[in-house]
C-alpha cells in the first residue's frame, strides 16, 4: 500500500475510533492503529492450517486449489509482512495471542468474549 494512502486510511480508523466503541480487525490493528486499545488480541495459527483453511474455502466455492501453492503463497505473504519497513506483522506487547489452529470458530469467539470480559 502506499504510504499516502495508508496513513489517511489510519487517520479515519482512529477518527472512528475516537468517537464510538469498535472492533477493528487488521494485521496492525494493536499495533500501529489502535495502539491504545484497552483490549487486543493476536490471532494466529500454522501454515499448515491456514492453507487447508483456504483450500477447504475455495472448494466449497467451486473452485479447487492446490494446497502446496497455497501453502507456499501464505509462507511468502507472512515472511514479506513481518519483515515490512512499515507496520511489519507482530503482536502488540499487551495483546492477548490466540492460536487457532486447533479451534473451531465458536471457540475462538468464546476465548475472546471470556478474555474481554476478564
Amino acid at each position: 500500500m502506499l504510504p499516502v494512502v495508508r496513513a489517511r486510511l489510519k487517520q479515519a480508523q482512529q477518527a472512528l475510533g475516537r468517537t464510538t466503541d469498535l472492533l477493528a480487525e487488521g494485521r496492525d490493528m494493536g499495533t500501529a492503529v489502535f495502539p491504545d486499545a484497552p483490549c487486543k488480541f493476536f490471532l494466529d495459527a500454522s501454515p499448515e492450517v491456514r492453507a487447508r483453511r483456504r483450500v477447504d474455502q475455495l472448494a466449497a466455492l467451486g473452485r479447487p486449489a492446490d494446497y502446496a501453492t497455497i501453502l507456499a503463497a501464505i509462507c511468502r505473504r507472512d515472511d514479506q509482512d513481518r519483515n515490512r519497513a512499515e507496520a511489519p506483522l507482530t503482536a502488540a506487547p499487551d495483546a492477548r495471542t490466540i492460536d487457532t489452529s486447533t479451534l473451531t470458530e465458536d471457540a475462538v469467539v468464546a476465548a475472546i468474549v471470556a478474555a474481554a470480559r476478564a
